[in-house]
């Protein structure tokens, strides 16, 4: 019987290395104590094995709460991804199990977005999910106006995903930098300009924030970036000033 439990296990591994190896599921910690799994490194709360019996190297993410349950990250059946991943796993996931108590589908957005955007701070990870309450924590802090590959800082994504409330968070609670300028030379006021969000605007100007009046690479303010025509406004004149879907 135990030699039929190990054989499931084993192609059960296998068949998660060949669907998504990166899915965050809950498993049994006591799957890690015994022979065929070697301890390899570890940071905080996340360890990475080594599984001889299907040649994958797994993920883990120690939840106190649950001392006999963890949570698999990934595992994948390159040494190398294990690799790279691991030590960004470790850094950028600390603000967030520090914070909140992470369950398999609350990590996964946050995983999802540091393997899609791996310039992104734990800063930019917190405002693209909606996680304010991990503003606070102080390794986010020290990355308030930190940017990404693109120039971005965390106030730029805010803005353009149209939060209010995280650049509310950003600008009152963090003191955020509003005259930092992207790749493109825009300001978050000009990512806020862009959208149809009255109310981020107002923010922002409430602020008195620098940034205003800069010039884009193409020569725009934010102004002029508002007055652009945009597809919901052309509707809406055709219309007769009555909205259509």
């Amino acid at each position: 019987m135990q030699f039929l439990g190990r054989l499931l296990d084993t192609v059960s591994s296998v068949s998660t290395l060949f669907t998504n190896p990166y899915r965050v599921r809950d498993v049994p910690l006591s799957d890690y104590g015994g022979g065929g799994k070697v301890l390899l490194k570890t940071e905080g709360r996340i360890v990475l094995y080594k599984n001889t019996q299907c040649q994958s190297w797994d993920c883990l993410l120690m939840i106190p709460e649950t001392p006999n349950m963890t949570l698999r990250l990934f595992q994948v059946g390159s040494e190398e991804d294990a690799m790279n991943w691991f030590p960004q796993y470790a850094l950028k996931l600390r603000p967030f199990y520090e914070t909140l108590p992470l369950k398999a589908e609350s990590a996964q957005p946050i995983v999802d977005c540091l393997r899609s955007h791996p310039d992104w701070s734990s800063a930019h990870i917190a405002v693209e999910t909606g996680l304010r309450e991990c503003l606070k924590h102080n390794y986010v802090q020290s990355q308030i106006n930190s940017r990404d590959a693109s120039g971005q800082t965390p106030l730029h994504r805010a803005c353009e995903r149209g939060d209010t409330a995280c650049v509310t968070e950003l600008l009152e609670e963090s003191q955020a930098r509003t005259d930092i300028k992207d790749q493109d030379g825009e300001t978050p006021m000009h990512c806020a300009a862009k959208q149809d969000t009255p109310a981020i605007i107002k923010v922002m100007c409430s602020r008195m924030c620098s940034g205003v009046n800069e010039l884009n690479l193409h020569g725009e303010t934010p102004l002029h970036v508002s007055c652009r025509p945009r597809p919901s406004r052309v509707r809406q004149s055709s219309s007769g000033g009555r909205s259509q879907v």
